[in-house]
């Protein structure tokens, strides 16, 4: 994640400018009409609800107590929930 951050703000300079420059591309993408940007936001913003919602459950139906394994899973997209994937316990079998 901080990787990709870094990436984001410092990398080909050259070719994209400084952090403020490309702050301030950001904003105007987001603020006019860019149909792309405001749907990405909005995808993202969905998931991310519903994957904040569904992994307390999954915990709960499975039995599985880890704060990390929950606190990466709901605040760090999509590489939380790769990480609460490989650590969660199999679904208990029923009897």
């Amino acid at each position: 994640f901080a990787a990709s951050i870094l990436w984001g703000a410092f990398a080909r300079g050259e070719a994209y400018g400084d952090v403020s420059t490309r702050f301030s591309t950001l904003v105007d993408m987001a603020t006019h009409t860019d149909r792309l940007a405001h749907s990405f936001v909005v995808d993202s913003s969905v998931f991310w609800l519903f994957q904040g919602w569904l992994v307390p459950d999954d915990m709960r139906r499975r039995g599985f107590d880890d704060r990390s394994a929950e606190i990466a899973a709901r605040a760090v997209p999509f590489f939380g929930l790769v990480y609460y994937l490989l650590v969660r316990p199999p679904l208990p079998a029923e009897e």
